[in-house]
């Protein structure tokens, strides 16, 4: 109840207090004074797990803790949290609002929680929620200030909210794990970083449609495709202008036999700092400015100076900030430094009251102010007890994130090098046993062996060795693939709301579980290998481990080899024993809408 009473307190209701005590309603005298808010100047219009302002003459950072569920106030200047608040549900990404508020984007709740600055020694107060589509990860203002859009990951969604009365204004459908979002400062475009479906897309606001994800690369040839775009960034004066620290990657050719993951004559993931024209569309010629390989592992946050032009950019796989010229955004950036901090480096902002960047160590727990000689100078993010990662799980995430480590590979790739956020590329790569599709891992792998497509490694263990060794590295001791193990079994899965089935839904779900489809005899959560003639010709295994149909509706392709793009064209193909020619289409499309369910 206290929560609420402040919320109507925060919304207005003290105009109406001032007006009885002047004489109308006398009993409603003895009310509290309403609460005040103190407003923060806003200086980005781009979430991030870093939001920058000033609130009452002070430089100020709210930091999107994740692992806590909180956002911590930091007062940059005297270099010291002075406050935390405690959230509802997991924070992504932060955004000061043109109202002087903050927007906090709530992964696990379907949510942005919109809150209030009291007093800068004290809580947030939230002033309002809004719902929104399955797994909010990124936001950004409109340049009029009308709209807050929202892109979701599991919903696969970019959502429009008017600034006051937050009623949702558009819902236009992204491609497939939607990362970061930015206006153009004519408000006609967004322009939308994805995780796992080819980089970058733009969707076109005013008939509100949205362009597949697809960058051309220039001088990497077709077999590189992009893959983790975590970030966004627009150059000033060139406002069709955009860099995108990005990862590519080769998975070489699934029917040609290698001697590890991906093509044998190339490493099969390197760094990219993109240039993306706006302006013309995806599909058309693009510019790249190609760094070391070896600079940027995992590349997360990015954050520009628009004066000096100088781009930091967070790698995560390499616990370092790599800066970057980009005075000119055409021709290769140049890489000006690389500056190591704690671990798990995941957010960059730019403060241009001090002309220096911010950046979050997750991990460490860790956000280091960048001095001009670029000093990273620490401040400690407060604890609560019994909150968080276990000892053990924390020391396996830095291990699944860690790149160039030759025990995990002889490349430089790190686990979440295919698997971001704990899930999958969308990729089919070329292994020594045949092609294979990158798996999900996030929410199933807390069950019993076996474990691997073959369906042949008895632990979590046994299967991840097996698979450093494909990746030429040298192995991890027992102890330290326990704690990744235990770091694994903790990756939350993709959040999704439950909700009551439609009746195509229910129809499909008596399908499933019916003789009539079959499904159920291999999908019945035994977990055993079956051969349904799915096998390639270079397969040199003919069965294949019936995986977990939990989230596979967020886990395309399908099959081992990834051979079908949907669903749909799953249950409909004839090219195996999947086949199930007694459905007629009405019961296919139940079986598929059931499965979007699961």
């Amino acid at each position: 109840m206290r929560r609420i009473a402040l919320l109507l307190l925060a919304s207005g209701l003290g105009s109406c207090h001032t007006d009885f005590r002047s004489g109308v309603g006398e009993g409603l005298a003895n009310l509290p004074e309403p609460i005040r808010t103190v407003p923060i100047e806003a200086f980005d219009r781009d979430g991030s797990a870093i939001a920058l302002g000033r609130v009452a003459g002070r430089t100020v950072a709210f930091i999107a803790d994740e692992d806590e569920g909180a956002i911590h106030t930091i007062d940059l200047d005297q270099r010291v949290e002075i406050a935390r608040t405690e959230l509802e549900g997991r924070p992504t990404a932060a955004l000061v609002l043109p109202s002087g508020e903050l927007a906090v984007a709530l992964r696990d709740a379907g949510s942005v929680a919109v809150l209030a600055v009291t007093d800068i020694h004290e809580s947030l107060l939230q002033t309002a929620s809004i719902e929104t589509a399955d797994e909010p990860v990124a936001l950004a203002a409109s340049p009029d200030a009308r709209t807050l859009w929202v892109a979701s990951g599991v919903g696969r969604a970019l959502e429009g909210f008017s600034m006051g009365k937050h009623v949702r204004r558009a819902a236009i459908a992204l491609g497939r794990e939607p990362r970061a979002v930015t206006i153009s400062s004519d408000g006609a475009r967004a322009f939308v970083g994805y995780m796992s479906d080819g980089g970058v897309g733009v969707v076109d606001l005013t008939s509100r449609r949205a362009a597949p994800p697809a960058i051309a690369f220039v001088g990497f040839g077709p077999a590189r495709v992009a893959r983790q775009t975590f970030a966004l960034v627009r150059m000033p004066g060139l406002d069709e202008k955009l860099l995108a620290p990005t990862q590519m990657v080769n998975p070489g050719e699934p029917l040609v036999i290698s001697d590890g993951y991906g093509s044998s004559e190339s490493s099969p993931v390197a760094f990219d700092l993109a240039t993306v024209d706006g302006r013309t569309g995806l599909g058309t010629s693009f510019a790249f400015g190609r760094g070391v390989e070896s600079d940027c592992r995992l590349p997360r946050g990015a954050a520009l100076d628009p004066t000096s032009k100088e781009l930091a950019v967070a790698c995560l796989g390499s616990n370092a900030v790599a800066f970057f010229d980009a005075k000119n955004p055409t021709p290769a950036s140049v890489l000006k430094a690389r500056v190591m901090i704690a671990d798990g480096p995941s957010a960059v902002a730019f403060d241009p009251v001090h002309e220096r960047f911010v950046v979050l160590s997750a991990f460490a727990r860790r956000v280091h102010v960048m001095t001009s000689k670029k000093a990273a100078v620490p401040i400690a993010l407060s604890h609560a007890p019994g909150k968080g990662l276990s000892i053990e799980a924390a020391a396996g995430r830095k291990l699944f994130y860690s790149a160039d480590d030759d025990r995990i590979s002889a490349d430089g790739r790190a686990c979440a090098s295919c698997h971001p956020d704990g899930r999958d590329d969308g990729l089919v790569w070329s292994t020594p046993k045949g092609p294979r599709q990158t798996v999900l891992l996030a929410g199933r792998l807390a069950r019993p062996a076996p474990y691997g497509w073959d369906g042949k490694h008895e632990s979590l263990g046994a299967h991840m060795k097996v698979t450093m060794q494909n990746l030429r590295g040298v192995g991890l001791p027992d102890t330290a693939v326990s704690k990744l193990a235990a770091y694994l079994v903790t990756l939350p899965p993709p959040p999704k709301r439950e909700k009551p089935l439609t009746p195509e839904q229910a129809k499909g779900r008596d399908l499933f579980a019916s003789a009539k489809s079959g499904c159920a005899g291999c999908h019945a959560d035994t977990f055993e290998a079956h051969d349904v003639a799915s096998a390639t010709k270079t397969d040199k295994n003919k069965t294949f481990l019936a995986p977990s149909l939990r989230f596979i509706a967020a886990s395309a392709p399908y099959f081992h080899d990834g051979r079908y793009p949907t669903l749909g064209s799953m249950l409909r193909a004839k090219d195996s024993q999947m086949t199930a020619p007694e459905l007629g289409e009405s019961d296919l499309n139940a079986l598929e809408a059931y499965l979007t369910t699961l």
